[in-house]
This record gives structure tokens, sequence and C-alpha cells, in this order.
């Protein structure tokens, strides 16, 4: 029943097939000798072509569960797909092995029910597959030690925990996996919602993925947090860069910047990650009434079965026509099940306001031309026709968000760092290694290298990537891979205890606010990859525990010797109480950083001092930037204000780094408030002498 989406929002929708029903949908299948399911049909149209892209033997793990043998049902899915508890549930089958299948006239086999159903039969009949149970099966390799080198894996989604599964069935056992996020599994948790995908089969899965040996190290962000250089001289040997297409793209239209017209990654995130629609997780998202969500691929349908959800009428206003949208045709018959109005032939071309905040949306209307796209789809072109977007009486509709879900794009940062060759946002790769074209030991795979793509073709992609580092690895000279090794003394080692990161070293009251009950605190935190970074101007994001908020809180301090860094909480909401209240010998539950762009420190010119003005907390951010320049050589004039004087905090510490420091409370004069730091920045600049060295 639909209603019982509405009672439960988390409950997975598509149930799958009861064991009855699964069992005589298997056998219908004619067992081809040359299953196109599995391999594709060569002279099809390209929209007809199909295959499954990690070449699973379909015929025979099908024909295994007619004759009641699970085991050996699910171990030959296990065999090339190993994440297929997961892409049975997320991947569009009608699209790629059921198009080819040889019935697809009449009624294709349903390849992805049958997976499905195989792989929660075993699950609920045997637990979780171990590492035991892959070396019974005869699928893990062995190798020398002295060919088993440190991988490095770069972020935790479908891509990089294949590469992982077939690296470890190849012999390696030091495979790492760095994630930025607090939780591991990349676009599949943080991009599918739950009533997709259930997080009890994604956690499943990553479990499994730890339980072959592979470690998995959240709160990193490798090209910040640590680079792969730093990697490199740990003893790390090959990189697969398995980092997605996070940066969202936008329309690019009048209005965007208006309150409430958001990112579907932005959205998803939110509700899928951060518990957006549960009372008791701090982070918030707020849909309002009415709801436009822009797009028409899955994505889309994600966002505006959520935004249903959480009590909105939704409109999914797309561009080309229904039969055009690249969304599931499953997840368009469940979002219209649920209540969510398509609008096709529609291009929002600007947001109209009320106040800061997004009310209309206007339109132009599109039309289907005769001309065909390489996808195989009518192109559209726009019509003279533009309108407010009204209801059936013609009555302007005011929206109370707005959602973009047109499409993501590889966040640049990290190819840049490297120095990869891409082409359009994308990592150009060897298509049958995953290879770059730049580094011969750093591979990608996913939609790093595709942009937004399926998890079965970024799964492939790792198997694929796995198979090539192992043929580069192989390929060394050993005695300078040696000589590596024992010069990094398998430095790679520290990384094993990175659970223990982020505990609480010290933790100091500055100030309390009697009046508003809340404290200023100083927070000194174990985060050693963090420490090494750390550059004023840094900051980092903070969550007390897994149900707050990330904070962003700027880095005042940093000691790479000690590996501490010191933080400056104020205490304004739930999140930052929560963190204030932490005490010493307590494990902050994720920190993730340094982020954001650091200030440039340069020798002042002979006679020149720089002024930094502050108040209130904005003594933290100061103190990094009069510090640095003080060991540059710099003289630095500092300005300190508060609301009271008790309110002053870090003076002792700011005096040594500093030639002058200037502290003071604001006050009321003739009932106007007075600034103590313009007045104090005024008397300096109206000295004509000192306004010259500044």
């Amino acid at each position: 029943m639909v209603e019982d989406r509405f009672s439960n929002i988390v409950a997975e929708v598509n149930q799958g097939m009861y064991i009855v029903d699964a069992l005589t949908e298997a056998v219908r299948c004619l067992k081809c000798g040359k299953p196109a399911c599995k391999q594709g049909r060569d002279k099809a149209p390209e929209e007809e072509r199909g295959g499954c892209p990690v070449g699973l033997n379909i015929p025979e793990f099908i024909q295994a569960f007619v004759e009641g043998d699970i085991k050996k049902a699910y171990w030959i899915l296990m065999r090339d797909n190993p994440l297929h508890r997961i892409t049975s549930r997320v991947c569009p089958q009608d699209r790629q092995c059921q198009v080819s299948c040889c019935l697809h006239k009449l009624q294709p086999i349903s390849i992805g029910q049958l997976e499905r159903a195989v792989g929660d039969i075993y699950h609920s009949l045997f637990g979780q597959p171990t590492l035991e149970d892959e070396i019974a099966q005869g699928l893990i390799k062995n190798i020398s030690p002295y060919e088993d080198y440190p991988i490095a894996l770069i972020g935790s989604g479908p891509a990089s925990l294949a590469a992982a599964v077939f690296l470890r069935r190849l012999g390696y056992t030091k495979i790492y996996i760095f994630e930025a996020w607090h939780k591991a599994g990349g676009v599949l948790r943080y991009g599918i919602p739950p009533f997709r995908l259930p997080r009890e089969v994604l956690d499943s899965v990553i479990k499994y993925v730890e339980s072959l040996g592979v470690m998995i190290i959240t709160d990193c962000a490798v090209g910040t947090t640590i680079t792969i250089e730093d990697l490199k001289s740990m003893g790390f040997q090959a990189f697969f860069l398995g980092t997605g297409a996070g940066f969202p793209q936008f329309l690019n239209v009048k209005g965007e910047e208006l309150n409430h017209v958001i990112s579907s990654n932005e959205f998803l995130t939110r509700c899928n990650l951060m518990g957006a629609h549960l009372e008791d997780y701090d982070t918030p998202v707020k849909v309002g009434n009415r709801v436009a969500v822009i797009g028409g691929g899955n994505t889309a349908m994600d966002a505006a079965r959520w935004a249903r959800r959480l009590g909105a009428e939704v409109f999914i206003i797309y561009r080309r026509s229904k039969d055009d949208m690249p969304a599931r045709k499953e997840e368009i018959e469940h979002a219209e099940e649920e209540g969510v109005k398509i609008v096709e032939l529609t291009l929002p071309v600007e947001f109209l306001a009320k106040g800061q905040d997004v009310e209309h949306i206007r339109c132009q209307r599109m039309q289907l031309s005769s001309e065909v796209d390489k996808n195989g789809r009518r192109k559209v072109v726009k019509t003279e026709e533009k309108f407010i977007f009204s209801d059936e009486q013609g009555q302007p509709l005011v929206f109370s968000a707005v959602i973009e879900a047109i499409g993501n794009k590889p966040n640049a940062m990290l190819a840049e760092q490297l120095g990869l060759e891409t082409e359009k946002y994308l990592i150009k790769v060897n298509p049958d290694t995953g290879q770059t074209s730049s580094r011969p030991d750093i591979f990608a795979g996913g939609d790093s290298i595709r942009g937004g793509a399926t998890v079965i073709l970024a799964m492939g992609d790792g198997k694929k990537a796995a198979t090539g580092i192992d043929k580069y690895l192989q390929g060394l000279e050993k005695e300078a891979i040696q000589e590596n090794e024992r010069k990094a003394q398998e430095n790679w080692r520290v990384l094993d205890n990175y659970k223990q990161w982020f505990k609480v070293e010290k933790t100091t009251t500055l100030v309390y606010d009697f009046e508003r009950k809340a404290r200023v605190r100083e927070i000194k935190v174990w985060a050693p990859l963090i420490a090494q970074k750390a550059k004023p101007g840094h900051y980092v994001l903070v969550m007390a525990e897994e149900k707050g908020e990330r904070v962003p809180l700027t880095i005042k301090d940093a000691d790479p010797q000690t590996g501490v860094i010191t933080l400056v909480v104020q205490e304004v909401g739930l999140s930052t109480y929560k963190l204030g209240a932490l005490n010493r010998g307590k494990r902050i539950y994720s920190i993730l950083g340094p982020l954001g762009v650091p200030i440039k420190i340069e020798r002042l010119a002979e006679g020149k001092t720089l002024v930094i003005v502050a108040g209130g907390v904005g003594e933290a951010p100061s103190y990094p930037i009069a510090k640095a320049n003080h060991q540059m050589g710099n003289k630095v004039t500092v300005i300190l204000s508060a609301r009271r004087s008790e309110f002053l905090f870090g003076l002792e510490e700011m005096k040594k780094v500093s030639s002058q420091l200037y502290a003071g409370a604001d006050s009321f004069v003739n009932n106007k408030p007075e600034f103590f730091a313009l007045r104090t920045l005024g008397e300096i600049l109206a000295d004509p002498a000192s306004r010259q060295n500044i």
C-alpha cells in the first residue's frame, strides 16, 4: 500500500519477489548458449545493446537457483559481482542485462529480482560471507610478502569497494580505503535513499569488505588531510581514484542565489546521511509545503520522493518528454504512485523572489524536434512561449523550495593537484585497465572518469582497475620497491590507529556568558594528520556525535610535533553545546580537514605593519595569522574587542605574537553603540605616519 510508505518513510519500497514467484520467473530462463544478457547484443542499436558490465554468468546462477542450490547460485554471483545485493536493487537492468535478454520483446527475465532473491535468501540462511568463505571458494590467491605492496583507494563508493575485493582476491593484504565522510559507502550512502537501498544491506556489504582485511579510514580527505605524495612516502605503491562526481551542476539562471534553491546533492546528503528527517538528529532540512525538482534522472526521483515523505506537494519539471527520462522506469512509477506530479517539456529560466526567498518559477515551453541525439532520444528545442508556473486555473504557484537535480561532475581538485590529464573534468584513463594517462601508479574509475553513471559501471571499473593495478605492481623492479619499503619502514601502519584520533586532550572555558548561559570553550584535540597540514585560515568540520551537525571551526593553532590542534567553540546551538560538553579523554566523533584556502603569509616591506582587527571569538582565526607573521619577522598590531571586558580572551597568547595589542570592550555613548575596534582603528589611521606604514 502506498500509504505505508509515508508511515515508515525509510522502509524499502520494492519488497522483491516471494520465493515461489522468483522460482517461477527463473524457470522461464532459456539458458542461451551465447547469453546476450551477459555479453550484450553486438548488432543491436546502442540503446538495446545491453549486457552486464561485470560479465556476470547470469544463466549459470539462475540454473543453480532453479535446482535449489542457493550456495552455488550465491557464489556464482559473488565471483563476478560481490556487490550484487546492492546492484540488484539500484541498477537499471532494463537498460543493461534485461534489455539484451532474448525474451526482451516479450517479457525479459527479471534478472535483478533474481539476483536480489539469491543474495537475500543466502544471507538469511548463512549470514554474511567472510574471508574464510572466500578462501573455501578458492577466490583468494596467495602472493609473496615481497610482492604484497600497500595500495590506497580514494573514496569508498562502489568503484573502490569493488577494487578492494578483487585486489584482496589477487593476494594483496595492505589495502586502505580513504573516505572524507564520517561513514563509508560514498554515493551509495549519501546519494541513494534508504527506501531504495536499505542501510542494513549497505552496512552488510561494507562489513564484508572489512572482513577481508581491508582498512577503511573515514574523515580523511586525500588531497587536504593527506596527499598522494604523503602516502607514497609511507610506502604505498599504487593508487585508485574512486572519488565520484559530487560537484553539483546548476542551470545558471537568474534567481539561483535565492534562499531555498539548493542542489540535490545537499538535499539528499542531509536526508540520507545526516538524518535530517529524524527529530533526534541535529542537521535540519526544511522543504515547506510545495517543492519543484528540476531534472529527470534517478537523482531527481530520489529528491522528489524524499520531499513527498517530508510532507510537500512535489512537481518534477523536465525539459524533455517523460518517455525520455533517464530514470529507471520503476523509480518513475514509484514517484507517481506517491503523488509526485511530472511536468514535461518545460524548462525553468528564472526563479522569482519574495524578499530573499524563492517564490515563483518562470519557465519556457519546449517541443520535440525530428532530430535524434546520440542516445536515441528526440532532441528538444525552445519555443517562444514563456510563462509563470501556475495551477490549472492559471494562478501562479508559490514554491517553498527548488531542488536542482540536473547532474554532477567530479571535483577537479585532486586531479589538478596530481597533474592528471582530464577532459571536461573527467580523468582520462586506459579503458581496459583504468590506468591514468599521466601517472602509471594512479588508476581511476567510476564517476571520476564517467560523470554521473550507474553503480554497476563503477563496480566494473573497480574490477578492471584491480587487474590493472596487479599488472602494474608485478611489473615493477623488485629491488627498487624493497628499498622504498625499507625507507618507509612500514610507515603506513600509523593509519591502523586512526580510530584513536580525535581524542580531546584538554578543555578550557575561556568565557561564560551568564545572560545567554553559554560558554566559549577552547578544545585541544589529537588529530596528527590535520596538525601536520594546518595553516592560518584553515578550518575543520566537526561533529560531536553521530547525530550531530557538521560545525565549521577555525583551527586556532596546530602543533605538528605533538599532533594536537586547538579549536575554539562558541556555544550557540545544540551541536556546539555538545562539543562544549566534551571533556578530556572523550573522542570527537568526526573531524574533517584542514579545509579552506590558507592565508598567504609574506614578508612585509621594511617599516610596514600588519593590522589585525577582530571581535569576540574572532580572536581564534586572528591568532594563527598573527603568529605566522610574527614568526616571519613582520610587525603586527592586533585590535581585539568584545561586548564586555570579561568576554575578552587569549590576550597573553596574543601579546607574545604581536608588536602592539589593543584590547577593550564596546560601550554606549549617548545611547549609541561605540565599537572599541573601530574607534581604535580610526585613531591609528588618523595619524598620517601610522596610516602610511600600514
